[in-house]
Formats: C-alpha cells, sequence, structure tokens
C-alpha cells in the first residue's frame, strides 16, 4: 500500500508536466530556472516524457495487481495472465526506453 500512495504522487507529477507541451513552445527563448537554462525544445520534450512514465507506472501498478490477484483474463490461466503482464511490461518499457534515446537526439 506505501508503494502505490507513493507512485500516485510521482504519476501526478509526471502526468502534470504533460501540460509543458502547451505552455513550452520549440520556438520560445530558454526558459530559466535560478541558475540553470533549459532550451525550449527541452521543456517541451520533457512533457513528453512525464507522460510516458507515468503510463509506464500505472501499468506496473496493473501488473502488480494482476500478480496479487492471480486471476486469469479472458481464456487464460492465472499463471499465463502473470506471464503475458510481466511480457507486456517490459516490452513497454523497452520501447519507451527506444522513444526517449530517439527524442533525446
Amino acid at each position: 500500500a506505501k508503494l502505490m500512495k507513493t507512485t500516485f504522487w510521482i504519476k501526478v507529477v509526471l502526468v502534470a508536466w504533460f501540460r509543458m507541451i502547451f505552455i513550452c513552445k520549440v520556438t520560445d527563448g530558454p526558459i530559466i530556472i535560478g541558475a540553470l537554462e533549459i532550451p525550449a525544445v527541452v521543456a517541451h520534450t520533457l512533457g513528453f516524457w512525464g507522460l510516458q512514465w507515468g503510463l509506464v507506472l500505472v501499468a506496473f501498478e496493473n501488473v502488480l495487481y494482476l500478480t496479487y490477484r492471480k486471476q486469469g483474463m479472458w481464456c487464460f490461466s492465472p499463471e499465463s495472465t502473470v506471464k503475458l503482464a510481466y511480457l507486456y511490461l517490459t516490452l513497454l518499457a523497452s520501447l519507451t526506453a527506444l522513444k526517449f534515446i530517439w527524442s533525446a537526439s
């Protein structure tokens, strides 16, 4: 339960960053936060990254819930459901990492 409470607030912050896509235009000047200067393109991209990580955390919690319940979905046995859920989570995290690498270049 403590993990879910912690990840809830992390997801709220990450998904709230998504609004930076609409606020920080790519053509704007750099954003200055204290002594840190962030190019507008990076600020725009961070919103996308926050949403993606938030969705990965939601998928992670869903897989944990499936593991906890040990209940089959559709025509699959409980063991197959859990294996497919972990496969899905692995593929999702891998593709999300590839998206980050691609968008950072």
